[in-house]
């Protein structure tokens, strides 16, 4: 782990570019995170996502 930290690292100190697509990877997985976790506890879960759809038509 230790060896793909400093790979980040280094690459964030030679490219902006990619520290602000890092930081924008790391948003969306927190988001999707969030969202499977309020999906689990409405209980949303399984192969029917109807009952998503009728709650927040905008995801």
């Amino acid at each position: 782990m230790k060896a793909h930290r400093q790979y980040v690292r280094e690459q964030v100190k030679r490219d902006p570019r990619f520290a602000k697509d890092l930081e924008k990877a790391r948003a969306e997985v927190r988001l999707a995170v969030m969202i499977a976790r309020l999906r689990e506890e409405l209980g949303l879960l399984g192969e029917n996502h109807i009952p998503l759809a009728n709650i927040a038509p905008m995801l």
